[in-house]
């Protein structure tokens, strides 16, 4: 009810959605950080108390990047269903014109999904603006371009089961999802979040461990030989 004994048409309602819809992208980041997307040397006695450290810690840009993604998904979605409908009554030329912007559409709908599926493990793993995570995770997504194909294939298959096979594995289906896309994507979070010095650091063990190498095949090809 209202303070002035009116009806309150759902003020509460909105406010609690609006809040879940503000926490998802956090939510996002954190459930990505506990399956393993961040250092996996770091010992981290409580998952739980883990969860949450990370929740303070990145609700903010979470927050922000998600509903940017979010307005973004909103509008593609709504010119789908816009250019779908008119189609459907056009023909001739303005029919292949809508059939075009509809293609433009759908793969502006799978950017914004790699976009989705490299922002939060990115944001979990390496500080930087919102601005640089957004291009970021868009250009790892191009560049790592069969990992995206795989983790897109473990959520689809995924979605083909909830749907056809069997609705109730949705509730087990997202941790599992989001545990195999983790073994995928910590190897190129490992790789996109390394400093130059890092890197350098690393070619020069790989340059030791090859001159090692070459060291014990020259040795056993001399003891090869004088045997």
């Amino acid at each position: 009810m209202a303070a002035d004994g009116g009806v309150d048409y759902g003020g509460d309602d909105t406010k609690v959605v609006t809040e879940l819809f503000a926490e998802l992208g956090d939510q996002l980041v954190d459930h990505f950080l506990v399956v393993g997307v961040t250092d996996d040397d770091a010992v981290v006695p409580d998952v739980l108390a883990q969860f949450f450290q990370a929740f303070k810690r990145n609700f903010k840009q979470a927050t922000v990047i998600w509903l940017i993604l979010l307005a973004i998904g909103i509008l593609l979605g709504t010119d789908i269903y816009i250019l779908i409908h008119t189609r459907a009554a056009a023909a001739g030329i303005f029919a292949v014109i809508l059939t075009l912007m509809l293609a433009m559409v759908i793969v502006a709908c799978i950017v914004l999904y790699v976009e989705l599926m490299y922002v939060f493990p990115l944001i979990a793993r390496v500080e930087n603006t919102n601005w640089n995570m957004i291009k970021n995770a868009l250009l790892i997504g191009t560049h790592y371009l069969f990992c995206t194909i795989l983790v897109f294939a473990i959520h689809a298959a995924m979605a083909f089961a909830v749907i056809a096979i069997f609705t109730p594995l949705i509730i087990l289906g997202e941790g599992f999802c989001a545990v195999l896309s983790s073994y995928l994507l910590l190897p190129v979070m490992r790789a996109v979040s390394k400093t130059p010095e890092e890197l350098a650091q690393m070619e020069e063990l790989e340059r030791i461990e090859k001159v090692r190498r070459d060291a014990e095949e020259h040795v056993l090809k001399s003891s090869e030989k004088d045997s």
